[in-house]
């Protein structure tokens, strides 16, 4: 199987596991044409690109797979602890928007764009962090005001 062959293959995969759910669907599909629209402006081999291609799409379900099993040992797992990590793959998936929406206007500013992609980047991470950080303590205080 040549690897346009095990991209599309895979992206049939995570149709089924996602259960037809539009905006997991969605948001796997975001990720991979990102992923795939840096990889082509760095210019990395075909090879290379592929490997990314298959991390984009492979992401959420690696994060919540390898985060259950280290935690399965000092956590059961039940639907409160399903619904923590859901929880967190939506701050992501919120949090991974907002920073390509932030690196898109940013790629459009009269001052930025003599920047290097590099740059850009950074500077859009770095404008976004404030606000993930507040996102990220309200909930904690949250939580910890609920035990």
């Amino acid at each position: 199987m040549n690897p346009q062959e095990a991209i599309a293959r895979l992206t049939r995969e995570m149709i089924h596991y996602d259960g037809g759910d539009a905006k997991r669907i969605q948001h796997f599909i975001k990720v991979h044409n990102f992923a795939r629209t840096i990889g082509l402006s760095e210019g990395i081999d075909e090879e290379q690109l592929y490997v990314l291609e298959a991390a984009a799409i492979l992401h959420d379900v690696g994060i919540m797979l390898s985060f259950a099993v280290i935690c399965s040992a000092f956590v059961r797992v039940e639907t409160t602890f399903i619904a923590a990590l859901l929880t967190i793959v939506g701050y992501s998936i919120n949090n991974t928007i907002i920073i390509f929406d932030r690196i898109r206007e940013n790629s459009h500013k009269n001052g930025v764009r003599t920047l290097s992609r590099e740059e850009i980047v950074n500077r859009s991470v770095t404008e976004c962090l404030p606000r993930t950080l507040n996102t990220t303590i309200t909930t904690l205080l949250t939580i910890v005001t609920l035990y």
